[in-house]
Formats: C-alpha cells, structure tokens, sequence
C-alpha cells in the first residue's frame, strides 16, 4: 500500500513515480527544455483516466494543479517579454 491507503500496482507505482519525477523538473531554475519535457510528461499522465485517479489518489491533484498554473504564468511572462517570438524568428503569415 502506499501513502494514499490504496493497493498500488506496478503500472501505478511507475505512474506515480514518473509524475514525482516530473514535478521535481518544474522548479524555477530548470532549464526550458526540461520544464517542457515534465509538463508533457504531466499532460500525458493526466490525459489517461487511470494514471489520473491514480495520481489524485495518492494526494497529487493539488501539485499538478499548482504546477500547471506556475507554468501557465511563466509563459504568459515570456511571451510578453517578447522571447518567444524572437526566438522563432519571424512568424510566416
């Protein structure tokens, strides 16, 4: 059994372990590439309903949740920066 009182099989525990993994890739001073690569590792748990009850289970939700909304501000912040668009280059119309 793990924390959240619910028998955990091997599928669960790797999604549980994989979500923590990619939670700890979301701190402030992680690169991009890696900040992108857990949030994609985030949307694809969260996409599949059994890694979500899983996830939510084991008392995840409010994490993701917080993650998503600090990724969500760090964009806004960057794009308004203007970083975005010039590091693309120019946008064909």
């Amino acid at each position: 059994m793990a924390g959240g009182g619910v028998d955990l099989l091997g599928d669960d525990l790797a999604d549980l372990d994989e979500a923590q993994y990619a939670l700890s890739g979301l701190t402030r001073n992680a690169p991009a590439a890696g900040k992108l690569t857990s949030a994609s590792t985030l949307v694809r748990l969260a996409s599949d309903p059994r890694s979500r009850r899983v996830l939510s289970a084991q008392g995840l939700a409010p994490r993701l949740t917080l993650a998503a909304l600090q990724l969500g501000r760090e964009a806004r912040a960057t794009h308004r920066r203007g970083a975005i668009d010039r590091g693309a280059g120019a946008v064909p119309s």
